[in-house]
């Protein structure tokens, strides 16, 4: 009776041992200890032997103490099993060697992880997962439990066919505060719980229908270049999405999606391959120490690749009230809402020779203005564009015809400018035009703006921008002006115009 009973006890302590073992994780039908390492034959021998072997090609190793699971050029074909469930107690790092392809035979999640999941690919591996059926809506091919974080690092992530989603937040986590700055909330050691972070990486989402639900977190872009034609939900500045962990967060196709600094300025990709001038991000302070002068540069360059700037883009430079005097390039072709919203000390502004739009606000509140210089091209004014701009005493608008002009609430664009005492310019014999065509009719005092010995874009100085506004004109590309592009007085508009500006630059 003692014998049966001592053996009860042993087999009640190796039952609890076992119930409480380390920490492990589970690999294509398999489970790893985190007290061990595992060689590439040994991990062979484990999946592909017992009741429900996993055929595969290409290796994978696993260093349990480490926590790494290493993959090279891995082909593997799931079937009604999860490929891999993260037990650990800290992170787990999925290390990928050449081209990794998982591909989900029936409606299985491909990663289950209880922590951080870090996925790395290394020397321009990819790591692709694939699914031909359907899933059911309340798993994804990622489903990530508790308040995990997964984070995706250098290297090209494809995602194919993940319908209705791709991947999948469990859990009731929501952060109290937004994150900080992308150089400390994008560190791969100070990663929120409950995010997605993508970071230096080309990324490709292939969805039907919703590729991210349940996340109260957040989704990060840091320096990618993505490829989403119905993927993530991003915030007017591109960058950060919060979602209300109900409902699956809405598609939008983002090509490029690019967002770098360069030279102490943040730049963001458009859809046309250029990029505006922009801030770090929507939670971070905006610039702080631009000094009392800023110049956008025409172009920048990022991983060998020359960007066009072609916008000032939203809220780019609001609140820098340390500005005084702004240089923009010609390449410039909108500034966008709010751009230098409230920045009180800009002095005078001439805006640059290629500009089409003005958007809604884009000098509000700019209340140290005194000057400001509209050229020909510009096509479309928003709404409270150079409201509360009181101290304006001078605008030149070089606009020949304001009627073709798109205005957005005309009686918004200059309200809080005094009318009575701040003097247009117009360009020759267009006072008439002006006069009854609002926004510009409410102005009181009014005049022409003369032929100034080859200053075209009325900022006083006579220098090369000069000659590209004329060289614009006679090509088309900006309407003309006759009575400040004929420079020589023959009554015509033509190179000889060129050559008398460039001979006055160099005398």
């Amino acid at each position: 009776m003692k014998k049966i009973l001592l053996l009860i006890a042993l087999l009640m302590l190796g039952f609890s041992t076992v119930t409480q073992a380390d920490d492990y994780i589970g690999l294509m039908n398999q489970m790893f200890s985190c007290n061990s390492v595992y060689s590439e034959e040994t991990m062979r021998q484990s999946i592909q032997s017992g009741p429900n072997p996993i055929p595969y090609t290409g290796s994978v190793s696993f260093d349990g103490p480490k926590r790494r699971v290493v993959m090279k050029d891995l082909n593997v074909i799931m079937d009604g099993i999860s490929f891999l469930y993260n037990h650990l107690s800290d992170s787990l790092v999925l290390e990928i060697h050449g081209s990794c392809r998982v591909q989900l035979a029936s409606p299985t999640p491909a990663i289950m992880s209880g922590s951080n999941l870090r996925i790395v690919c290394v020397d321009g591996g990819s790591f692709k997962f694939v699914y031909g059926g359907s899933l059911a809506a309340t798993t994804g091919v990622i489903s990530m439990e508790k308040n995990s974080s997964l984070i995706f690092e250098d290297g090209s992530f494809i995602f194919e066919k993940p319908s209705p989603t791709a991947i999948t937040f469990k859990g009731d986590y929501e952060p109290n505060t937004p994150p900080g700055p992308v150089s400390s909330q994008f560190t791969i050691s100070k990663i929120a719980p409950k995010s997605l972070v993508f970071k230096n990486c080309s990324v490709s989402l292939d969805a039907v229908s919703y590729s991210v639900v349940g996340l109260k977190g957040y989704i990060g872009f840091l320096d990618c270049d993505i490829t989403s034609p119905e993927s993530y939900t991003i915030d007017s500045n591109g960058y950060l999405v919060e979602s209300d962990g109900t409902t699956p967060v809405s598609k939008l196709t983002i090509s490029p999606c690019v967002h770098f600094d360069a030279g102490g300025l943040w730049y963001k990709g458009k859809n046309d391959g250029t990029v505006c001038v922009t801030f770090q991000n929507p939670f971070a302070p905006r610039y702080s120490s631009l000094g009392s002068s800023l110049t956008v540069p025409s172009s920048v360059k990022r991983k060998n690749k020359t960007y066009s700037v072609s916008e000032v883009g939203v809220n780019a430079f609001s609140g820098c009230s340390s500005l005084q005097s702004v240089s923009l390039p010609s390449s410039i072709k909108s500034i966008g809402s709010f751009g230098f919203y409230q920045c009180t000390n800009l002095k005078s502004m001439t805006l640059p020779g290629k500009l089409e739009s003005i958007s809604t606000g884009a000098f509000l509140s700019c209340t140290g203005m005194t000057t400001l210089t509209i050229p020909a091209s510009v096509n479309d004014i928003g709404n409270m564009a150079f409201r509360n701009c009181g101290n304006l005493a001078k605008i030149y608008s070089h606009i020949v015809d304001p009627t073709k002009v798109n205005y957005t609430k005309p009686a918004m664009i200059f309200q809080g400018v005094n009318k009575s005492t701040c003097i247009l310019y117009v360009p020759k014999g267009k006072i008439w035009i002006y006069s009854e065509t609002d926004p510009w009719s409410d102005f009181t005092r009014f005049s022409e703006i003369q032929a100034a010995g080859g200053d075209l874009n009325g900022d006083g100085k006579v220098n090369v921008s000069d000659v590209t506004v004329l060289i614009n004109m006679i090509l088309g590309i900006v309407p003309m002006n006759q009575s400040v592009a004929d420079v020589n007085g023959d009554g015509k508009v033509n190179v000889s115009d060129v050559t008398a500006i460039i001979n006055m630059i160099l005398a």
